[in-house]
Formats: structure tokens, C-alpha cells, sequence
């Protein structure tokens, strides 16, 4: 009886590590990927040699490891996600798909900072903000509507929108 309890325990354990597996490497292989993704890293890393493409298992989505530690995370259909820089510079030609709006924001607020991460949020099917993060020690981070108009930049935390702030500042 004790021998038939180990087993069932050792298959259901085997079994939910398999199910739930949260990563499967695909090694280096560009063709892994979904089309769009291909022509993102083409366009904006074109460069950059990719260490490892992750595709996880639960969303079908993928990551992707470049050589020089920047990370990119991809939807199933190839659209980018979020693009981690570690202490990459950021490609001028990523910076050129986010609405101009953005790009002057952070050319009049923060050009003296360093970009650590963009991402696109999701808020539902089409809908998405742009976030920017900053590298610490300023610790700001910056988010915008799908158009580029400015939600929050408050780096304390306590991030309120523009509209709140205008009525929290209001005579």
C-alpha cells in the first residue's frame, strides 16, 4: 500500500510539473517566433544577437533574451509587450513608433534620464497605456494613453492622474 501511495504521489507531481510547466526553451531560433515579432527585433535590434527565446506554456507568448541582457516579451501574435533595457540605450527607432507626444514629454522632462523599461499595458482587447520606467535612483515612471497624452508621473508612488491632479491643485 505504501509503495502504491509513493507512485500516485510521483505521477501527480510529474504530471502538474508537465502541465504546468511554466517555460519551454526554443534555444536561438528567430523562426520560433511569430512574424511581427521577427520584424521587431529586425527593425529595432537588427544588431543584437539573441541568447534564448522562452515561449511559455499557460499564454503561448514568448521572451526573448538578447546577448546583451535586454529582454522582450511578445504576445502569441507577435506584437511586443514590454522591452526591458537593463542599462541598454534605447533604439531610436523603437522610440519613433511611440506617438511624438511622448518623445517630447521625455526630451523636456527627462532627458537627462536613462530609460529602463517601455512597456504597453493592457486594458482590455485594443486598448493599452504606454509606461516608461525610469532607471533608480529617480525611480519615475511615466505613463501615457495609447494617443501619448500623459496619465501620471508621479515617482512617490501615490501616481494620480492629470485630471486628479488638476483638481487636487485647484484654487
Amino acid at each position: 500500500m505504501k509503495k502504491n501511495t509513493s507512485f500516485i504521489i510521483f505521477a501527480a507531481l510529474a504530471m502538474i510539473t508537465t502541465l504546468f510547466s511554466c517555460e519551454s526553451g526554443n534555444g536561438r531560433n528567430k523562426s520560433a517566433l511569430p512574424k511581427d515579432a521577427e520584424e521587431f527585433l529586425a527593425t529595432h535590434f537588427p544588431q543584437k544577437e539573441i541568447k534564448e527565446i522562452t515561449e511559455t506554456k499557460i499564454q503561448m507568448d514568448y521572451v526573448v533574451m538578447l546577448e546583451d541582457g535586454t529582454e522582450i516579451d511578445f504576445t502569441n501574435t507577435g506584437q511586443w509587450e514590454q522591452v526591458n533595457l537593463r542599462w541598454n540605450e534605447v533604439p531610436a527607432t523603437l522610440m519613433g513608433t511611440l506617438p511624438s507626444s511622448i518623445n517630447q514629454y521625455i526630451d523636456e522632462n527627462c532627458s537627462d534620464k536613462t530609460i529602463h523599461k517601455i512597456e504597453k499595458k493592457s486594458l482590455g482587447r485594443k486598448d493599452f497605456i504606454y509606461r516608461i520606467t525610469f532607471h533608480k535612483p529617480d525611480d519615475i515612471e511615466l505613463n501615457f494613453t495609447q494617443e501619448g497624452e500623459i496619465i501620471s508621473d508621479d515617482p512617490s508612488g501615490k501616481r494620480l492622474t492629470s485630471r486628479a491632479k488638476a483638481f487636487v491643485n485647484k484654487p
